[in-house]
This record gives C-alpha cells, sequence and structure tokens, in this order.
C-alpha cells in the first residue's frame, strides 16, 4: 500500500488538509524511523512544509509546520545532518514560542540537545535536556520525563561522570517501569549496562 500512502500524503500536503497531516505524520514518522529510510522521511516532511505558508495564519496550521519542522529535524539527526536539523529546529521553535504548548516545546528542547550533543556541545546539550525535563515535569509527562532522565544520562557518561550517569539512568529506568513501557526501560537497562562496562 506504499504508493497509496505517498499518494494520499502528497494530497493531503497539497490540498493544505492538516487535519489529516497532523496524525499522519505520527505513523509516517515513526515508519520512516523504524525502515531507516531517513531520506525519503526528509522528502515526504519536505513537501509538506513547501504546501503550507511560512507565516500561519492559524493556529492548526502553526501547530502542522512546528509538528513537521520537529519530525523533518529528526530525520536529519538521524543521517548526521546536524545544520539541517538544526535550521529545522529554529523553525518549529519560534512556532511553539507562539503556541503556550509547554509539551511540544519539551519535545523540541529535547531534540536540540540530541542535536547539540551529536555536534560535540554536551554542556549546551545538558542545558536543554534540563530545561525540557522541566517541562515535562510540570507536566506530568512521564514519557518526556524518561527520555530526558535517559538522554541526560548518556551526556553525564559522555563527561566521565559515572555516578551522576548511574543516577540518571535508575530515575529513567523507574519511570519506564511505572509506565509500562517495556522498550524505554529495555534501552536504558541497556545504557546502565553500558555504563558498567
Amino acid at each position: 500500500e506504499l504508493p497509496n500512502i505517498r499518494a494520499a500524503w502528497q494530497w493531503a500536503a497539497a490540498t493544505r488538509s492538516v487535519h489529516l497531516l497532523l496524525p499522519a505524520a505520527v505513523t509516517l514518522h515513526n515508519f520512516y524511523s523504524a525502515q531507516s529510510w531517513f531520506r525519503e522521511g526528509i522528502d515526504a516532511f519536505t513537501f509538506a512544509l513547501a504546501q503550507l505558508p511560512s507565516a500561519p495564519e492559524d493556529a492548526l496550521l502553526a501547530e502542522t509546520r512546528c509538528n513537521l519542522l520537529a519530525r523533518q529535524a529528526r530525520m536529519h539527526i538521524h543521517i548526521g545532518q546536524l545544520d539541517a536539523a538544526r535550521r529545522a529546529l529554529d523553525a518549529a521553535l519560534l512556532h511553539v514560542e507562539e503556541m503556550d504548548d509547554p509539551a511540544r516545546l519539551a519535545t523540541i528542547l529535547g531534540s536540540m540537545a540530541i542535536t547539540a550533543y551529536y555536534g560535540g556541545e554536551t554542556a549546551r546539550a545538558i542545558e536543554l535536556a534540563e530545561r525540557g525535563l522541566a517541562l515535562d515535569e510540570a507536566a506530568g509527562d512521564l514519557d518526556g520525563v524518561g527520555f530526558a532522565l535517559n538522554f541526560l544520562g548518556s551526556c553525564y557518561k559522555a563527561l566521565g561522570d559515572y555516578a551522576r550517569a548511574a543516577d540518571f539512568f535508575t530515575r529513567s529506568v523507574a519511570i519506564y517501569d511505572q509506565m509500562g513501557y517495556a522498550l524505554g526501560k529495555a534501552m536504558t537497562l541497556n545504557n546502565l549496562g553500558n555504563l558498567a562496562q
């Protein structure tokens, strides 16, 4: 069905059917990530963004544009295109600041933190992740909290602060355990294993 899905995505984008693009973006993003089809993902999100006004006139358009930019950025991060990821995230940040959406802001800050980390800016990555963690904690977003704690563990591991890294990883495992999210727990336990090694 992939040709039909591609055609449907392009039609929804060309007709600016944002009520269809927004939920479809989640599934497409997960599919492209699972398949490691990052370039096709970038192309799909770039095409959709090109159909939408760069200065959205309503909240749903702004939310859609912000979402697509953030997902496009994650695809760029996967293949090491950090400058492109930064540009997309900076643009997404402009939209989210107008939306009063702490959860979405936390997600974008998390992506910015990952970009900084891979760019060798560990201190900046920690600063961004801590800002995102505070927003997730305030919003009660356990998935965001688990991600941020796990990511901060990786940052402190990279700095050689193993005790602090272990604390963040252990806290992340507890959050994922509380959620019943086995994959998140497994990834964080793997990080704890690497840290012990």
